[in-house]
């Protein structure tokens, strides 16, 4: 739809907290056309004229009271509310698993101290992970954390298996492609 300066000044002048069918309806009588509403508001919207109109029905209106202003909370039959500090009715224990993502995580102190389980049997059995690593399946399965299943991998050697699309589901052809891959970035580090 072309459009002059003129025409465009004039949408912006009228613009303010008015419709778009009653801006659309303003635009033809004055310029005696027939542009449909979605055809001024592409306009509009390319031009970024604003109506500030988004949201008018649902918005609060000045002077309006919410039902449960100065109020503290749902009063129970002994005088307390059902929002109580250190409630611990919904709490999982300690040793609780749960899913994020592909990964299971494990609730390892209260209150709500989750780590990756895979991450955690690995640092019960081998200490902390060091910087830039990261602790990988041998099989794939993100979800078998057992310690056999588990091996520690640089994070580059990672990335660089990820990025070349080389896991499989075999563990011995995760390990040695991993060693292959690492071996092949020492090999390119020292020959710079």
């Amino acid at each position: 739809m072309r459009i002059t300066q003129e025409q465009l000044d004039y949408l912006r002048s009228i613009a303010y907290k008015r419709s778009r069918a009653e801006i659309a309806y303003m635009f033809n009588e004055k310029y005696n056309q027939t542009r449909s509403v979605k055809a001024i508001g592409n306009v509009m919207s390319r031009n970024k004229i604003k109506n500030y109109m988004q949201g008018e029905k649902t918005r609060f209106k000045k002077g309006y009271k919410p039902w449960n202003k100065n109020k503290k909370g749902i009063m129970l039959s002994d005088g307390k509310t059902c929002f109580q500090e250190n409630n611990t009715a919904r709490r999982v224990p300690v040793g609780s698993e749960q899913r994020k993502g592909d990964f299971l995580l494990i609730k390892v102190a209260n209150p709500d101290i989750w780590k990756y389980k895979h991450r955690h049997v690995w640092e019960q059995f081998n200490g902390e992970i060091p910087e830039n690593h990261a602790v990988l399946f041998k099989d794939g399965n993100k979800h078998n954390c057992d310690i056999d299943n588990l091996f520690l991998s640089k994070r580059q050697v990672a990335s660089s298996v990820a990025r070349q699309n080389l896991q499989t589901d075999d563990p011995d052809l995760n390990l040695a492609t991993h060693k292959a891959i690492e071996l092949d970035l020492k090999v390119r580090e020292l020959s710079k």
